[in-house]
Order: structure tokens, then C-alpha cells, then sequence
């Protein structure tokens, strides 16, 4: 579950806590799986995605054992999975504009459109100050830095694509 950023101040500092425990140990557990199976998990950034996004729903397709085949390459099955899954198609829907669902254990509600904002890369800045920026940087650094620059690299752009943390 994404929950809102917990700072409404400068002087707040970032968590490293959501409500199913540390982002940074989340993120690390996985990193580590992957070193160790890499057929069995795969990293991907929003960035990457948005920049294009047929290419990496080929990749993922593969990924999991699945490609296209070239009949399905050539009447546009990739493109057409893409516009179906499209931030404007799936923000459109009834469902994630009115529909709600229940988190934790019942007991958090949240409107299903919280997982809607405008679906651009860099959207972050609209949430965050600068100073709020560089603290979330500067915490995941020293979360990560004895991790290969990727993951850090990852991370960060994951935490600017959103006002959440996981």
C-alpha cells in the first residue's frame, strides 16, 4: 500500500517505515534475490517505462516466459496491450475514479483513485520542496550506498515518481 508522505514541513524528516515496515530494507531484500536468481525477478523503472513502453512489456513478456510471436508482433498485440493499460485508459475507469478498498487488516479505507495523479515522470516536485528532496536522497544513500549505484539510482528515481512511500 502507498501511503502519503508523512512530512507536511521542512523541519519533518523522512521515515524509513511505512505500515508493512522499512521501504529501503523492502527494496534491499529484493535487490539481493535478484543477485541470486535473476531469471526469477526483474527491476524496472517507471522512467524506463514511460520512455518506452512497448519495449519493456516485450521484455517483461519474456521475462515471464511469454514473448510475442512475430504473428503477434505484426498485428500490433504489444501496442494494443499498451493503450489498454494506458495511464489515461485506466484512470478513465469508473472503478478507480469512485471504487474504494480497505488496507491493513479492514481497518484503513482509502478511495481507489489515490493511485491517479497525472502520470508524469518528474511529478514529484509538485509534492516535494527541495529540502524534502534532498533529506529522501540523502536518507536512501546512506541506506544503499554499499549497494551497487544501480539500485541507488533505481530507488531514487522510484521515490521521485511519486509522493508516496511503500
Amino acid at each position: 500500500m502507498l501511503l502519503p508522505l508523512p512530512w507536511s514541513s521542512p523541519q519533518h524528516s523522512p521515515t524509513s517505515v511505512s505500515m508493512y515496515g522499512s521501504y529501503w530494507d523492502h527494496v534491499l531484500g529484493y535487490w539481493k534475490a535478484s543477485l541470486e536468481r535473476p531469471d526469477k525477478l526483474m527491476f524496472l523503472t517507471y522512467e524506463d517505462l514511460v520512455e518506452d513502453t512497448v519495449l519493456y512489456l516485450k521484455k517483461i513478456a519474456e521475462f515471464m516466459g511469454y514473448p510475442f510471436s512475430s504473428e503477434e508482433q505484426q498485428q500490433g498485440v504489444p501496442e494494443n496491450i499498451v493503450q489498454m493499460c494506458s495511464f489515461e485508459n485506466l484512470s478513465g475507469l469508473e472503478v478507480n475514479k469512485i471504487g474504494k478498498h480497505r488496507e491493513g487488516q479492514g481497518n484503513l479505507e482509502f478511495e481507489n483513485n489515490i493511485y491517479f495523479r497525472k502520470g508524469k515522470v518528474g511529478d514529484w516536485k509538485n509534492y516535494l520542496t527541495t529540502e524534502m528532496s534532498q533529506r529522501l536522497d540523502q536518507r536512501t544513500l546512506q541506506k544503499l550506498k554499499i549497494y551497487n549505484l544501480f539500485i541507488i539510482h533505481f530507488c531514487l528515481n522510484l521515490i521521485r515518481a511519486c509522493n508516496y512511500l511503500l
